[in-house]
């Protein structure tokens, strides 16, 4: 049974680190709030909000729900997405709502916004397009309640109710609200691999997969080009990790301006970059300002200087706000929002219940 536990305890442990973030020397820190408490934002500049949550996708696109703002104007919506770098609060336009064709109010509720602009993040939650196991526990992250936490869930089972959807349990006091739609299912390896639907009941939440084909081949369709953080802060050597998300592959054609140099990385090693893919790039640098160019036009900042009067590291103030925009209830954080280290005991205790089954 020890061994059995440990194992349990194992397998969720990757939780804890939860991204699989772009560099060393960044990364998003493992929280030590309890449960119950909010988490801090200001750790994960990659999840934005306004009336749903959602995910940066290379700092200009959104991962999130289709039923958030749906009855809008998909090529001139009128709303703004509220990011965080570090503290530092601002609004960026959303230029078009990109629906998954084959939405309904029950099957395939994943959609892509496009923003005006590239936000600054110096992380990247990666996708899957793995098929989910039951009884498989993830992290469900959103804004829900006016809050931002992680809830920790267990996959109970898949549904017919819901096309490509499946229904997750709660795990402790963690739970879903009103504002978490479109929030992200993150599992233990620190993938992306659903969006958050909607609360089903008490005890349960649903999510939109990402895996059935019809989904991510929506994602290549739209995105066709690389994921990555757009920031990274480099002194001596740091690992880089992008994902590829082209329509038919990639290869490397990396460069470097300024204080940057590629001296190794998994990109380099490969003839071709499958879609979802992910690779590394080792940058060196002292420490000055250079740029890793993924290709003319998809640019990651080494070692960037703020000027915060002109607007660059993100110094607005808006908070977003905090209910649903398609009029569901969705998300995680309401009534229990879990820091990593809550979320990793909840996890391991939830392993040990089903050993004990």
């Amino acid at each position: 049974m020890c061994n059995q536990l440990m194992n349990a305890v194992c397998a969720v442990a990757a939780i804890c680190s939860l991204p699989l973030l772009a560099v060393e020397s960044v990364g998003v820190p493992s929280l030590t709030i309890t449960d119950g408490q909010e988490k801090d934002w200001d750790d994960y500049s990659s999840l934005v909000r306004n009336n749903c949550s959602g995910t940066l996708i290379a700092g200009k696109w959104v991962l999130t729900a289709a039923h958030c703002y749906f009855h809008l104007d998909h090529d001139n919506p009128g709303i703004s997405v509220y990011v965080n770098y570090r503290g530092e609060r601002d609004a960026i336009d959303v230029l078009r709502l990109n629906i998954h064709p084959a939405y309904t109010t029950v099957a395939v509720d994943v959609a892509l916004w496009e923003l005006d602009g590239l936000h600054t993040t110096d992380q990247a939650f990666f996708l899957s397009k793995r098929e989910l196991d039951h009884g498989e526990l993830v992290g469900v992250h959103g804004f829900g309640g006016g809050r931002f936490g992680v809830s920790a869930m267990e996959v109970d089972r898949f549904t017919d109710s819901y096309e490509f959807s499946f229904h997750v349990l709660n795990l402790g006091s963690g739970g879903t609200t009103g504002g978490d739609s479109g929030g992200p299912y993150i599992d233990s390896e620190g993938y992306i691999v659903a969006t958050h639907l909607g609360r089903y009941d008490g005890t349960r939440s649903v999510g939109s997969m990402l895996a059935p084909s019809q989904v991510w081949g929506f994602v290549l369709d739209t995105i066709d080009g690389w994921h990555f953080p757009t920031v990274a802060m480099v002194t001596g050597t740091a690992e880089v990790a992008v994902q590829s998300l082209h329509l038919n592959g990639a290869v490397d054609a990396a460069y470097t301006d300024g204080d940057a140099v590629i001296v190794g990385g998994t990109c380099l090693d490969v003839d071709a970059i499958d879609p979802f893919d992910v690779c590394t790039y080792v940058v060196q640098s002292d420490g000055g300002e250079g740029a890793l160019m993924l290709s003319d036009s998809e640019v990651i900042r080494v070692n960037p200087q703020f000027d915060n009067s002109d607007g660059d590291g993100n110094t607005g103030d808006g908070d977003g706000n905090t209910g649903d925009g398609g009029g569901n209830t969705g998300g995680s954080s309401g009534g229990g929002s879990l820091g990593f280290l809550s979320l990793f005991g909840m996890l391991a205790l939830a392993g040990l219940r089903r050993l004990r089954r």
